[in-house]
């Protein structure tokens, strides 16, 4: 790995690391879920802390993609 890569690597793991951590810290306020609590005679919805960061799907994956491109564009060929 070159500099530029080993750079990018960290920052990508510090980016990584705070998408994670947003999506399981709570900031405040309660938000109930779509799902409900199963045999119950009455449907009680299930409250859960709301965090900055609710769908971390499409967050993770975009650095993900991200990543590889600037990995792609980084890699220098080995002179043979």
């Amino acid at each position: 790995m070159n500099k530029y890569q080993k750079i990018l690597t960290v920052l990508a793991l510090i980016v990584f690391s705070a998408i994670i951590a947003l999506h399981y810290i709570p900031v405040g306020g309660m938000v109930a879920t779509g799902s409900f609590v199963a045999y119950s005679r009455h449907p009680v919805p299930i409250v859960r802390p709301r965090t900055a960061i609710e769908n971390v799907e499409v967050p993770v994956f975009t650095l993900a993609v991200f990543y590889a491109g600037c990995m792609a564009f980084a890699w220098k060929k080995r002179p043979q």
